[in-house]
């Protein structure tokens, strides 16, 4: 230890945040940008001597000036004037000792914040592997404690001065990392996410933050947000690198999928030398864990009071066709059929203690779900071991019956389609219940459950829309915000892209917006954002037609009126009316039209059906098909 540090009081140098250089609690930094630079390089080299042209280098790379040396005097020269003023004469002469082929900053490293940082996380590091998680966490936390911002965030750094503060911030991460597990460890999955949440916010690429995350969530019952975390680091790896996550990560995301057991805290964790850590349960859930698979409820969840109604009366009603109560939610393209299930599956979890079970069947894409690969998950989630499972769809859908006999679970099948063996998903017991999806007609068993998932009225539609884009914002423009809804067709998909692109744009008026949605050849390309691509979807339907349904619907499209009869349909396609009406009941089906009466209280024959497109945007889309079409007709001649 130098005299100066002992006489007058104590001096310390803090680098890991912005420069600080205190003498008895008083400021006493310099504030010259180079001497600050020269101060930093010789304080990460304590008692060793640092080489004047490293000195020289850092400061002015590989174009020195001609009085390099002598300005490097003059810098060393007043950093110890100022420990001279300071403290005492001389001090700052035993600081900072010449030596031969450069200079030497004697200080005690305990009086730098960065080398306090460094004995804190070796000790931290020590504890964590020698199996005293509550130790190391508070270690941990203590050397986290010392940072107050970037390393040098206020120096100017040459390239010399830059390497060490990359050095600095990846031991920064290392330790922090050590600190989360930790926790972990010790019982805080809670308390952690959301830490976590705003570092894979800020870290979007490193998933040494998306793992704990997705194990904390995992751990708070949030199976769903778990594999939500996974998908979306995906899709960030996959559309900004190129790369797909790890092996380990994936493994983590199919643990969490299958429910693994191995992911639960252990019984013994948090304890250390001197017993079970503060502030944990005293003992860890005993066998697997109730299966909570249901995605997010929807926080801004819009209308549908009647819809949602009967959706809860036939989950508390008697039991459909397949013998548990059932509700099965119908409708076209970007109608909200999912948020209505997934809001309608949390209002009832709770009456199903034993576990909620949920996937994206993807019925309606060109790729469905394999219902064996289905079964398989399921059974994991509910406890069975993976060797138990059988190999085959039919031995899976046995096992997977009597695994919910006698049980109160909750089943949300989305997007459901007609794969073979999609019905062997369907609960049979009493005591569950179902929620499904779906774009087509209901199956049999289902058949007297539909619940018809339409348009939002305009009322829900210009709420729907004033919660993205603000309440005040659409009280200040009421009369383009209903143009937008009208535009928008009332569908709660298109609302929400509305919404999201106006709230990306703040300084877009809505009218000026309107004005962009009036033109019909860009207006669903206007209804598009990172989140919502309505256009997307309903081109996938549009594909899964068969040839003679799409070309019926581009004729269709055509046409100037608002709504067309079978005998209509049959000259403009060029058939008869029977085969007419099978084209547009195919198409219903595949809800591209709906069915209305030819005015009220007509009568529902044959003779007195009206046909009308789902929504604008249908007709708009399928349009563009057209004009695309001719493109490449006209490129092809």
């Amino acid at each position: 230890m130098i005299p100066g540090f002992t006489m007058g009081g104590s001096m310390e140098f803090k680098i890991l945040g912005g420069l600080e250089v205190l003498h008895d609690g008083r400021d006493i930094t310099p504030t010259a940008p180079k001497l600050r630079r020269v101060l930093c390089f010789l304080i990460l080299h304590p008692n060793q001597i640092v080489q004047t042209e490293a000195l020289i280098d850092e400061l002015w790379g590989d174009s020195p000036v001609r009085s390099a040396m002598t300005t490097m005097q003059t810098y060393i020269y007043l950093l110890r004037k100022i420990i001279n003023e300071e403290l005492e004469p001389d001090a700052g002469e035993r600081f900072l000792l010449t030596r031969p082929s450069g200079y030497m900053a004697a200080v005690p490293s305990d009086h730098i914040d960065l080398f306090r940082f460094e004995a804190l996380t070796e000790r931290g590091r020590a504890a964590l592997h020698g199996g005293d998680p509550e130790t190391a966490a508070d270690l941990l936390s203590e050397a986290m404690g010392l940072w107050r911002g970037a390393a040098l965030a206020d120096v100017r750094t040459g390239r010399l001065l830059q390497a060490h503060v990359t050095r600095l911030e990846e031991s920064r991460i290392r330790t922090l990392e050590m600190r989360i597990e930790a926790d972990l460890r010790c019982g805080r999955h809670r308390e952690l996410i959301s830490e976590l949440k705003a570092l894979t916010a800020e870290h979007p690429y490193h998933e040494g933050f998306h793992r704990p995350l997705m194990l904390a969530l995992y751990r708070s019952g949030r199976q769903w947000e778990a594999l939500n975390a996974y998908r979306s680091l995906r899709e960030v790896l996959v559309g900004d690198l190129g790369l797909e996550p790890s092996q380990e990560l994936a493994e983590l995301q199919q643990a969490v999928l299958t429910g693994d057991p191995s992911l639960d805290l252990p019984r013994d964790a948090g304890r250390g030398p001197l017993g079970p850590a503060r502030q944990r349960p005293a003992t860890a859930p005993a066998g697997p864990r109730p299966p909570a698979q249901l995605p997010p409820d929807i926080a801004d969840f819009t209308g549908r009071a009647r819809s949602l109604d009967a959706v809860l009366g036939m989950l508390s009603g008697p039991p459909a066709g397949t013998g548990a109560p059932a509700a099965a939610l119908t409708g076209a393209v970007g109608t909200g059929k999912t948020a209505l299930a997934v809001h309608a599956a949390h209002r009832v979890r709770d009456a199903f203690p034993d576990g909620q079970l949920y996937v994206d069947l993807r019925g309606s894409g060109t790729d469905p779900a394999d219902p064996a690969t289905v079964l398989y998950g399921f059974l994991r989630a509910l406890g069975v071991a993976a060797e138990e499972i059988p190999p085959d769809r039919a031995g899976r859908a046995e096992l997977y019956r009597r695994r919910l006999e006698g049980r109160r679970t909750l089943v949300l099948l989305d997007d459901m389609g007609d794969r073979p063996g999609t019905a062997d998903l369907l609960p049979s017991d009493p005591g569950c219940a179902l929620i499904a999806t779906m774009r087509g007609v209901p199956p049999e068993p289902l058949r007297d459950r539909e619940v018809a998932v339409g348009e939002l009225s305009a009322e829900s539609a210009r709420v729907l829309l004033g919660r993205v884009v603000g309440r005040q914002r659409l009280a200040d423009e009421t009369e383009a915000a209903d143009r937008i809804v009208r535009y928008c067709g009332r569908l709660p998909l298109a609302v929400r892209a509305a919404g999201a692109r106006l709230a990306a744009l703040p300084f877009l008026s809505l009218a000026a917006y309107a004005e962009q949605l009036a033109v019909e050849r860009q207006r669903l390309a206007q209804l598009r954002s990172s989140d919502f691509d309505l256009r997307a979807q309903l081109e996938a339907a549009y594909r899964r037609l068969g040839e003679a349904d799409r070309t019926a619907l581009r004729w269709l499209s055509l046409l100037s009126g608002s709504a067309f009869t079978p005998r209509g349909c049959a000259a403009l396609i060029g058939t008869d009316r029977a085969q007419a009406s099978d084209v547009l009941e195919r198409l219903t089906a595949a809800r591209f039209l709906r069915e209305t009466p030819m005015y009220e209280g007509s009568d529902p024959g044959a003779e007195h059906r009206v046909y009308r497109w789902t929504s604008e945007l249908h007709r708009i889309m399928v349009c563009d098909q057209v004009v695309e079409s001719l493109s490449e007709s006209l490129r092809a001649s």
